[in-house]
């Protein structure tokens, strides 16, 4: 390449692969279904929630075929607005295999609103869950995705 010129790297924009998928939740509030957890918005309180005093509660996303993942997202409470106290602290991705869901990255201690994660592996797969261990410290001890 000759002095002055410049390469410019391939920077692919993340798809979300997400984006307005099937979901299916184990609790939801009627003002904050799980269908807003895919809906790529976080204002207006577009969130999905659970009822309130919800451990292990789960968030199941059918991207309609297989499709490969290498980096996975979450945005909590904090993302829009709300209190640190409304992050998530500890959840897991995981995808379906033979009937079973299987960990592929589980994330424990988390305080941040938006948590940003690359598998040391791709995962292919058609059904990914979002297992949540604990919704963490907000005062209802309810699920903000």
């Amino acid at each position: 390449m000759p002095a002055g010129d410049t390469e410019v790297p391939n920077e692919e924009v993340p798809v979300n692969l997400a984006l307005n998928a099937k979901v299916k939740s184990s609790s939801e509030n009627a003002g904050e279904p799980a269908i807003k957890a895919v809906d790529g918005k976080i204002e207006n309180n577009s969130k999905w929630c659970t009822t309130t005093d919800m451990y292990g509660g789960w968030l199941e996303v059918d991207l309609g075929s297989e499709k490969t993942i290498q980096r996975w997202r979450t945005m909590h409470g904090e993302a829009a607005g709300e209190d640190k106290e409304t992050n998530t602290k500890a959840f897991r991705l995981q995808v379906l295999r033979n009937g079973q869901f299987v960990d592929v990255d589980v994330v424990k201690d988390n305080e941040e609103g938006i948590v940003d994660r690359n598998l040391t592996e791709p995962v292919t797969g058609q059904v990914f869950r979002l297992y949540i261990d604990d919704p963490g410290p907000s005062p209802w001890k309810a699920i903000r995705i």
